[in-house]
């Protein structure tokens, strides 16, 4: 198991719990959406070779 998270260490995980106590709030949601589309671009699914096939 790694021990280095550094990687991961400044992901804004609160944007994402926060839709949970404010499902409805569209701006919560909007900085949700960001973060995730900001750790998507990071740390992408499939890696680069998808990326080079797109």
């Amino acid at each position: 198991m790694p021990t280095d998270l550094s990687p991961v260490d400044d992901v804004p995980v609160y944007d994402l719990a926060d839709v949970l106590d404010s499902p409805d709030d569209d701006a919560v949601a909007d900085a949700a959406a960001e973060t995730v589309a900001d750790l998507c671009e990071r740390f992408p699914v499939y890696g680069d070779a998808a990326v080079a096939s797109a």
